[in-house]
């Protein structure tokens, strides 16, 4: 619990997100979309896409309940919460794009406001002040405002950190996502910063593999953030195994617990990001029981301060 509250309040430790293995979270939340008749479960359907702004995407099959009450609808209200009856935290979102796929209908979603009960009024008062104070502005894209709060809300659900690796002739890149996920079984998501190297080089090299990874692997994802803004390099850079992935013959990591063979289709730009959709070629599974993924470190205090025995990692400075 100490060790938690340093991190929460600036010491040397300070991080604003804690990695999980995420089969080993108890009590973990659900998220539950509003309806006049009650509460439906967008659990499974629900993939979160950016930061700035919030971005939601949902998927649905043609002519259900679902995508009957979403089109009908020009915002909507989601729920996050053990159950249905104990829900810690609401984000109201804008709908901004319906696309159409052959098996299901996918809704791109804008947030508008987001409002949470992980930590007291005083203690959310003063993690305000201090990120306005100390968020390092011309690095990384600042929160502003509500956005900040939307943005805890999203990771209050694990998140799996992926690796994407690219390249040809001996040069590849390899670089974390955590903003991605399945549309349906056919096609694939994932969003990037316009601004990247790594998004320019998905849209060249169009094929990719995106590889879920064991939870002992936390802080090796974590040294490939870097490469993010870094140009192909030599084979010898990065822990690939002597194994190919099965058609479009990229090299494997280590610790892979499942991967996808990914191909690039379309891309669409909202803010700060392009959201990238692929078609699904290929889908492999291992025997590694753990993924890794990574909440934000509000709602692991919630967890904490509710006791509910968790798993957290904490990353190398």
């Amino acid at each position: 619990h100490s060790k938690l509250r340093k991190l929460m309040f600036g010491t040397s430790l300070s991080q604003e997100y804690i990695y999980v293995a995420k089969e080993k979270l108890s009590n973990q939340f659900r998220v539950f979309l509003s309806s006049e008749n009650g509460f439906i479960d967008i659990s499974d359907e629900h993939i979160f896409l950016g930061y700035h702004p919030l971005i939601i995407g949902l998927s649905s099959s043609k002519g259900t309940a679902l995508s009957d009450l979403i089109e009908n609808k020009s915002e909507i209200k989601i729920n996050f919460g053990e159950t249905s009856d104990r829900i810690s935290a609401q984000l109201t979102l804008k709908i901004i794009e319906i696309i159409r796929f052959k098996a299901v209908i996918f809704y791109l979603f804008k947030g508008l406001k987001g409002s949470h009960k992980f930590l007291s009024a005083t203690y959310q008062l003063i993690n305000n002040l201090k990120y306005k104070l100390q968020a390092e502005k011309k690095i990384n894209i600042y929160l502003k405002g509500n956005l900040l709060q939307q943005v805890k809300i999203a990771y209050s659900i694990p998140r799996k950190i992926s690796l994407v690796t690219l390249g040809n002739n001996s040069m590849y890149n390899v670089f974390p996502t955590d903003e991605n996920g399945n549309i349906d079984a056919n096609n694939f998501a994932i969003s990037l910063r316009t601004t990247s190297k790594a998004n320019q080089q998905v849209k060249e090299q169009k094929e990719i593999i995106l590889s879920e990874m064991s939870a002992d692997t936390y802080n090796e994802v974590y040294s490939y953030g870097v490469n993010h803004m870094k140009e192909l390099q030599p084979l010898s850079k990065f822990n690939f195994n002597e194994k190919m992935s099965k058609l479009f013959n990229l090299p494997l990591l280590n610790n892979i617990v499942r991967y996808f063979e990914l191909e690039f289709v379309n891309k669409m730009t909202i803010g700060i990001h392009d959201i990238l959709f692929f078609r699904i070629v290929n889908l492999v599974k291992n025997d590694v029981a753990n993924t890794l993924s990574h909440i934000h470190r509000d709602y692991a205090q919630w967890r904490i301060n509710n006791g509910l025995q968790s798993e957290f990692l904490f990353r190398k400075s």
